[in-house]
């Protein structure tokens, strides 16, 4: 898991469990409400409801509080509504002082019921002094509130006319089932619609049922509600916009100026409304203040549509902030900061869009306010940990910005002051930077330098063209190579090495030349010396076989031949050596006189002088030579002198009656020549050590050698561009192959 991921995650859940404290112990509640308040846009109504205002010139005309009012007014009232056929009249007026015109009313009211529209009528009751909840789970008062006995005999519905505003003092929600000492009914607007669906109040005990937070009326209408049985509402748009509710003022439709007709088959709810004074208005989703009969009225139109609407649960929205705080997180780490505030509003708006389209198709209201936050408030903390990152960074990015120009400066102090000459080039050889030595060395400025090939300079220089031969060539090739080549007076050992994630080259070039005096004055002293003791060797032989032949005319007795045996033997030895010495050195200085050869002719004429020995022991001694291979351009007594070494050791190391046998194969560009035997083999200690000068196997101690055979064979082998290979198994054999290059095609022999 990646850096930003973890901390993408770590954020997400500390922002998760801040905002699950906030949630769960209900802070900014008020403010969380009245956000959701953006649900509420206007949206028109249906024509079923009539609102008759009890306004300001209504009480002007009639008195200041409908109360005083001579229930002869309600009465008249009654009478015309019950000629229109009104399907329902609702009083949002308590009636409960009794007066001399109650019966008048009361008989207004049972005429219209048995008339052609056989209007039904209600009347609020008011629940005073609220108790605990209920065993049924609703609200419960200690008593109530009710109009007069004789109303009370001639009204078909009453309902509780309560109200409750949420903390934020707006109105919100509506109780279903009320209690108040042994009674029981249902909010007004619950009732009204029970009386617009014409079900008898003795019945509606029995068309309403109670499940799991839900309220079912009749088996098809269904009402969530939740545990103390309130049930949310829908708001519509205000009365006093034309495409609001009907609404007529009570004066008005007394005087007759309102056309009866318009309250046919309707409900008629009538309330104190529209007036400046008026007691009961509260505050609304709405953003204005109504009047409770207006409150109802859009509870009743609520059920009339269908619209009731259903909160976000709990459960859903804890994860809701879980799941947002995290997604938002792991979406803000990716990001830049300045990228971040642009993403959160669009998450924002996808988050609010995806809300009011579930509020417009299910009608269920999600919290806003707190998946708002779960999308900002990781905000806040991937910024502040970019920014401390950043910080970080820079911080980190200085110290070791510090750090490397102290490291650059020391390297330039190291290699300015440093007397090995040192130059860095491209991947093509274009000079890039020198050190002072290098300069001195080859007598050069700055401007000359500028632009300039390596091999360019190389030869403003008077360097050599075998040198620059090959330091071309190593530069073309792109691989690390060593030479030394002389210059002047002088002797450089160049150590040329790449740098692939750059490409280019560092070459150093290392001053020998006392080192090469040296190694002069060495290699001329071995010669002399070798020279000198050539000759009195040779002397010490030629006199030695003269007298074990007996060519001198006197011969020698058994123990003086053995003796003299023994001093000729010691001086080819010695002389051995000195030929092996003097080859080396011949090698080191690079003096060869290389010309097309055949390795066929070579080895065979190698082989002659072996077989005596050979057959001296009994050996299998056999040369499988394949025909047509390619001359290869080399040494020929170097080359002989290799050959000669690796089956002198394969005839020296293999027991009486054993097998070499010797083959030559073309492989590829390559002339393969393998000397196998199954001799005497040999450890791995021994393998690691083979071609080092002088080394000699401990289990072969007891068979001369000087130990500088193989040491020479390889010399000799690399020095014509080849390699040698071997493998060997202690107690079975061994085998060496030296690969050499073939000349180019044409070059004859």
């Amino acid at each position: 898991m990646g850096k930003r991921v973890r901390a993408g995650l770590i954020i997400g859940a500390i922002s998760a469990c801040l905002l699950l404290i906030l949630w769960a112990g209900d802070l900014f509640v008020r403010l969380r409400l009245q956000l959701n308040d953006v649900y509420f846009l206007n949206t028109p109504v249906t024509d079923h409801i009539v609102l008759i205002a009890i306004d300001d010139d209504s009480l002007s005309a009639y008195g200041r509080t409908p109360v005083e009012w001579s229930r002869s007014l309600f009465a008249d009232l009654v009478q015309i509504l019950g000629e229109a056929k009104t399907r329902v009249v609702a009083f949002d007026i308590l009636f409960a002082q009794a007066t001399p015109d109650d019966e008048q009313f009361a008989e207004a009211m049972r005429a219209a019921r048995a008339g052609e529209g056989r209007t039904r009528f209600m009347m609020p009751i008011v629940g005073v002094e609220r108790a605990s909840g209920s065993a049924n789970g609703g609200i419960r008062f200690e008593q109530v509130l009710r109009p007069t006995d004789t109303l009370t005999d001639a009204v078909d519905y009453f309902g509780f006319v309560n109200v409750f505003a949420d903390a934020d003092e707006k109105v919100r929600r509506q109780p279903s089932s009320v209690e108040a000492g042994i009674e029981s009914g249902y909010s007004f607007g619950m009732t009204a619609f029970l009386a617009y669906l014409r079900i008898p109040s003795a019945a509606v005990s029995q068309v309403i049922t109670r499940g799991d937070n839900m309220l079912t009326i009749a088996s098809e209408h269904h009402i969530p509600v939740d545990d103390l049985g309130f049930w949310r509402q829908n708001f519509f748009t205000p009365s006093d916009d034309e495409s609001g509710f009907t609404t007529v003022s009570f004066q008005d439709v007394l005087n007759g100026t309102v056309d009866p007709a318009l309250f046919e088959d309707k409900i008629v709810m009538v309330g104190l409304m529209n007036s400046v004074n008026a007691p009961d208005e509260r505050a609304t989703p709405l953003q204005i203040s109504m009047a409770g009969v207006e409150i109802h009225a859009h509870a009743l139109e609520t059920l009339l549509q269908g619209v009731t609407l259903t909160e976000q649960t709990r459960i859903s929205e804890a994860l809701t902030i879980i799941l947002l705080c995290i997604v938002s997180s792991l979406v803000y780490v990716r990001l830049r900061w300045y990228w971040m505030l642009p993403l959160a509003f669009a998450l924002v708006a996808v988050w609010a869009i995806f809300a009011f389209v579930t509020f417009s198709t299910a009608h269920i209201l999600i919290n806003l306010f707190h998946p708002f936050l779960a999308l900002t408030l990781p905000l806040i903390g991937n910024t502040g940990w970019q920014i401390t990152s950043e910080i970080n960074r820079r911080r980190s990015a200085e110290h070791w910005l510090g750090i490397i120009q102290r490291q650059k400066e020391l390297l330039e102090t190291v290699l300015g002051g440093s007397p090995t000459g040192i130059v860095v080039l491209d991947r093509f050889g274009c000079f890039n930077s020198a050190n002072r030595a290098f300069t001195e060395a080859f007598a050069f400025t700055k401007p000359m330098l500028a632009n300039k090939h390596f091999i360019q300079l190389m030869q403003d220089a008077a360097v050599p063209d075998e040198a620059r031969q090959k330091l071309s060539e190593g530069i073309q090739q792109f691989q690390p190579f060593r030479m030394e080549f002389k210059h002047q007076s002088k002797t450089f050992m160049v150590d040329a090495a790449t740098l692939p994630s750059d490409e280019r080259w560092v070459i150093i070039f290392h001053d020998v030349s006392v080192l090469a005096e040296l190694s002069d004055i060495k290699t001329h002293m071995i010669r002399m010396l070798s020279h000198d003791l050539k000759n009195p060797l040779a002397s010490v032989i030629g006199f030695s076989e003269l007298l074990i032949t007996g060519v001198t005319g006197d011969s020698l007795a058994d123990g003086q031949r053995k003796f003299v045996e023994h001093i000729r033997r010691a001086a080819n030895s010695m002389l051995m050596i000195i030929n092996e010495t003097l080859s080396m050195e011949q090698l080191r200085s690079g003096r060869m006189r290389k010309r097309p050869l055949d390795l066929a002719e070579q080895i065979q004429e190698v082989s002659r002088m072996q077989e005596s020995d050979a057959e001296q022991r009994e050996q299998i001694f056999t040369l499988d030579l394949e025909e047509g291979v390619p001359p290869v351009m080399g040494d020929a007594f170097q080359l002989s002198q290799a050959i000669t070494n690796l089956i002198s050791n394969a005839l020296k190391y293999t027991q009486d009656g054993g097998t070499v046998t010797v083959r030559l194969r073309r492989v590829e560009a390559w002339a393969h020549i393998e000397i196998e035997d199954n001799g005497y083999g040999m450890s791995e200690t021994a393998q690691a050590n083979l071609f080092k000068e002088f080394f000699r196997a401990e289990a072969t101690a007891h068979i001369k050698g000087t130990g500088l055979g193989l040491s020479l064979v390889k010399a000799i082998t690399e020095a014509h561009g080849g390699q040698v290979k071997f493998k060997s198994v202690e107690g079975k054999g061994s085998t060496f192959t030296l690969e050499l290059p073939l000349a180019l095609e044409g070059v004859a022999v």
